[in-house]
C-alpha cells in the first residue's frame, strides 16, 4: 500500500516508530471520531501502543495493513485507514477521520482509491466494509463511493456500555 496517491491525499503504511503514538493517539481518543466505531476510544497512548502493535502483526503474518492518511500538501496527518484479509479474495475496511478533515471528500475520495487498489488485485473479488446504522455519514460515504447496502446486521457490533449495535453491511465485488 506504500505510495497510494490520490489528487490531495497520500497513504502509507503506519509507521511503527513509537515517534507516531502521539498523533495516532490524538486521533483515536477523540470521542467523536470513535463513537460509532466499534472500539471504544483509547484512554492512554499504551492503550495505542498495543493498538499499533497488532496491527504490525497483521501486516507481519499477512493477515491486513493500517495506512496512514496524510494531506499531500503538508503533509498533514488526517486519518487511519485498515485493511483486513476476511478470506484470499475478499477485503475488509475500515477508517477513521481527524474531526477536522471531514466533510472535505476525503472519506469518499480514499475510499474509491483504496477500493480501485484493492480490486486491481486479480485474486481480490469483493472489498467490504461495516457502519453503524445511525451512523448516516458512513453510509453516504459508502454508497458515494460505489458500495451496495447488503443489509443489516443485528447486533453485531459491541455497545460499550449499551446493548450490541446493528451494522450495515456494504460491499463492492467483480
Amino acid at each position: 500500500m506504500i505510495g497510494l496517491a490520490t489528487e490531495r491525499l497520500e497513504l502509507h503504511a503506519v509507521p511503527r516508530e513509537r515517534s507516531f503514538v502521539p498523533a495516532l493517539h490524538e486521533l483515536l481518543r477523540d470521542p467523536e471520531v470513535m463513537r460509532w466505531m466499534n472500539v471504544p476510544p483509547h484512554r492512554d497512548t499504551w492503550e495505542t501502543e498495543r493498538y499499533l502493535g497488532a496491527w504490525s502483526e497483521h501486516a507481519h503474518y499477512g493477515r491486513g495493513q493500517a495506512c496512514a492518511v496524510y494531506e499531500r500538501q503538508g503533509p498533514v496527518f488526517v486519518g487511519l485507514l485498515t485493511l483486513s484479509a476476511e478470506s484470499p479474495h475478499s477485503v475488509a475496511f475500515g477508517g477513521y477521520l481527524h474531526r477536522s478533515a471531514q466533510r472535505k471528500g476525503y472519506a469518499v475520495e480514499v475510499t474509491r482509491a483504496v477500493t480501485e487498489w484493492a480490486l486491481a488485485n486479480e485474486r481480490t473479488y469483493r472489498v467490504s466494509a461495516q457502519c453503524d446504522v445511525r451512523n448516516d455519514g458512513a453510509s453516504k460515504v459508502l454508497e458515494r463511493a460505489g458500495f451496495t447496502c447488503e443489509g443489516v446486521l443485528k447486533r453485531a457490533w459491541e455497545g460499550f456500555g449499551e446493548e450490541p449495535r446493528d451494522v450495515f453491511s456494504y460491499s463492492v465485488t467483480r
